[in-house]
């Protein structure tokens, strides 16, 4: 059964968020309702306009400053709550559904914006213990890890010699032929593989990087055109 079929079966959902407007001065009107099961039956993260969209597809007139002031109520019914925004204007307000689904955290692109929902046992028993450490009861949180998509990885690329000193960088190209390619091949420097720029000597000498995996310590000629090509 769906979120949204159980919003349409039980009335617990609708007696749950009455109590919540009627805490504000409100009431239970039929739009509220029309608003509680559109919001509800929102896929992924979604924003006031997104809701919008979906009521005028059902031949709802809705405005947004109705939209915004029930979201708030449904945010306080512990239904949905706000996700953090890192990618585009800070000041736009995304939400996703919470209520009976089960809890995950998020990994985003900063580049793009894209975000990957995930859910790891490990970290929720490390969360746990961490907030037992420092006397906290641990009544929720919201996790998002940073980084670069796939995608945005292949965009964003460094040459090896503009990385800095200790900065750990993926190798997500190789250039200067065949000859060249086997001889970084040698040396345990594949495409994936994560590299550290140790050490870099002065006046356009070498460059000492480290394979993070096995620990090689590989000198590489400095060169206007680098063989090695890293996402930072």
């Amino acid at each position: 059964m769906t979120f949204q079929e159980k919003v349409n079966t039980d009335g617990k959902y609708q007696t749950i968020f009455a109590k919540v407007v009627k805490k504000h001065g409100g009431r239970l009107t039929s739009e509220r309702k029309t608003l509680l099961h559109t919001i509800c039956n929102m896929q992924g993260h979604f924003e006031a306009e997104d809701i919008l969209s979906a009521l005028k597809k059902q031949g709802h007139q809705v405005s947004l400053a109705t939209i915004y002031r029930n979201l708030s109520l449904i945010k306080d019914a512990g239904m949905i709550r706000r996700v953090s925004l890192t990618h585009g204007d800070p000041s736009r307000m995304q939400f996703e559904c919470t209520w009976e689904q089960q809890h995950h955290d998020h990994l985003t692109c900063i580049d793009c914006g894209k975000k990957v929902e995930f859910n790891y046992s490990a970290i929720e028993v490390l969360q746990e213990t961490l907030a037992k450490e420092h006397g906290f009861i641990l009544t929720g949180h919201h996790l998002e890890l940073l980084g670069l998509c796939p995608k945005c990885q292949e965009k964003s690329v460094t040459p090896l010699t503009d990385i800095q000193t200790n900065q750990i960088a993926k190798i997500v190209r190789l250039d200067g032929g065949k000859e060249i390619i086997s001889r970084l091949h040698d040396f345990g420097l594949y495409k994936g593989h994560l590299i550290r720029l140790i050490r870099r000597a002065p006046f356009g000498g070498p460059l000492l990087i480290e394979e993070i995996h096995s620990k090689a310590q590989v000198m590489i000629a400095r060169k206007s055109e680098p063989p090695c090509k890293a996402g930072s």
